[in-house]
């Protein structure tokens, strides 16, 4: 996201999905009360955008599998994702991302490939994050990527995030976590 504007309420006048943001007492309101005033742990007033790609591959035996990190925090397996950094395009934080929490020594040429062609499937508020409050919330992009060539695949190295991530796996679709 690029901002821009003088003053909150003239930088974040739309959403990530063109809404009107309404601002009550010079601060942006979520359109859904949480009870939790001010932003939070969140960075910003207003909506922090992230972005999560799905990396997704057919693995042995033709299953279909996701690239899935088991978070540090809380021990539970989820996609990569995080936060823009100021100024970012979301083709950057997506595989910045991507790189950072599971592949950071994962060579270049084959992110190349992995990050070539792009799918969204979801832009918008994530509306049941616990660090959504009354004046800040999430709004994510989710990208599909699939990776049709098992070579490619096979060249990516996965290495856990020190700190956010404990491990790094190709996970099947079907099976329940």
């Amino acid at each position: 996201p690029t901002w821009f504007g003088t003053t909150l309420q003239e930088t974040l006048k739309h959403n990530t999905l063109g809404s009107v943001i309404e601002f009550r007492d010079g601060r942006p309101l979520f359109p859904r009360r949480t009870g939790i005033k001010d932003r939070g742990i969140l960075g910003r007033y207003g909506p922090n955008h992230a972005a999560d790609p799905i990396v997704t591959r057919y693995g042995p035996h033709e299953k279909l599998q996701f690239v899935a990190i088991k978070r540090s925090d809380n021990g539970q397996w989820a996609i990569p994702g995080g936060m823009f950094d100021p100024g970012e395009s979301r083709h950057v934080t997506l595989r910045r991302e991507f790189k950072e929490e599971a592949a950071s020594k994962c060579d270049e040429h084959v992110l190349d490939q992995v990050f070539a062609s792009e799918r969204i499937v979801y832009a918008g508020i994530v509306w049941n994050d616990p660090r959504n409050t009354d004046n800040a919330w999430i709004e994510t992009i989710v990208c599909h990527y699939h990776i049709e060539d098992p070579a490619v695949a096979a060249l990516i190295t996965f290495e856990p995030q020190p700190g956010e991530t404990l491990d790094v796996k190709w996970m099947d679709c079907d099976v329940p976590t």
